[in-house]
């Protein structure tokens, strides 16, 4: 019980690999000018460690993903200061702005996902890097939904070492206050519990 409250607090993330502050984050991109769609930005950032690839997995019970066009899943980020071509930049691609070394790998396999898949309700992707530049912090991927998405998200980023980072959470992403009430109402709770 105390686990799965701990759980639903906040996304969990574990590191595999030689210690170091490898992070990962799922945020929503404030910027995000599309009515009706909610855009987060994929964050990545290795402390000194290449970021060297991900693997996704998202499955919406509600609501669907934003995919606009022209749309290769790659980021088209050529076209983002166009007239009429704005809203590519919170399309949903995997991949860094500018960095021509990105490539898509396949399904979410590690996670349980299909074959590469964005589409309506599931996402399930696996994408690279070859760049030796991108230490973080760095955007490698979006995902844009409609606001009335509901579902849930997990991530593996990859660094250079071997280090993984894993992460999962819900959509929407509750608010970092929202997460504080509920870590505080999580702690009275667990302070009033007592083995029966």
């Amino acid at each position: 019980m105390i686990k799965q409250l701990l759980t639903a607090v906040a996304a969990g993330l574990f590191i595999a690999g030689q210690a170091n502050a490898a992070t990962s984050s799922f945020v929503v991109d404030t910027n995000n000018t599309i009515p009706g769609v909610t855009a987060y930005s994929i964050l990545a950032d290795g402390e000194g460690l290449d970021w060297t690839g991900g693997v996704i997995l998202v499955e919406l019970t509600q609501g669907s993903v934003y995919n606009g066009v022209p749309d290769s899943n790659q980021p088209q980020n050529f076209f983002w200061a166009f007239p009429g071509f704005e809203h590519l930049q919170w399309d949903t691609w995997f991949g860094i702005p500018g960095d021509g070394t990105n490539g898509m790998a396949g399904g979410a396999g590690d996670l349980g996902g299909g074959p590469l898949e964005i589409g309506p309700t599931v996402i399930s992707a696996t994408w690279f890097n070859t760049a030796l530049n991108d230490t973080g912090p760095v955007r490698v991927g979006n995902v844009s939904v409609t606001d009335d998405a509901v579902g849930a998200w997990k991530m593996i980023l990859s660094f250079a070492n071997g280090t993984l980072v894993y992460s999962e959470g819900v959509i929407p992403v509750p608010e970092p206050a929202s997460l504080a009430l509920l870590g505080v109402g999580t702690l009275a709770l667990m302070r009033g519990w007592r083995p029966g």
